[in-house]
């Protein structure tokens, strides 16, 4: 069975000045975002963030257009993924 891995990579910066966003977020959001910090090692919340975002819009566009998405564990175990409303 043929695989494509695809790797997502930071855009690049965008001309222009960046635009100020406020956001709120409940508390356990912000704990996911810092523990994605931790886990990335991404030192800036707003770079978590945006590339939350962009791996998102590729869920979606992906899956939305037919495609599936699966995992491999370290086993060799692959398991199909569905992601609800999707």
């Amino acid at each position: 069975m043929q695989t494509d891995q695809k790797t997502l990579t930071r855009d690049p910066p965008e001309k222009g000045s960046p635009k100020l966003v406020q956001m709120r977020m409940r508390p356990k959001t912000l704990k996911q975002v810092e523990h994605l910090q931790h886990l990335t090692g991404i030192d800036n919340r707003t770079q978590v963030v945006a590339s939350a975002i962009q791996l998102a819009e590729w869920l979606v566009t992906t899956i939305s257009k037919g495609g599936k998405l699966s995992v491999e564990w370290p086993n060799g175990e692959k398991e199909t993924v569905t992601l609800v409303g999707l």
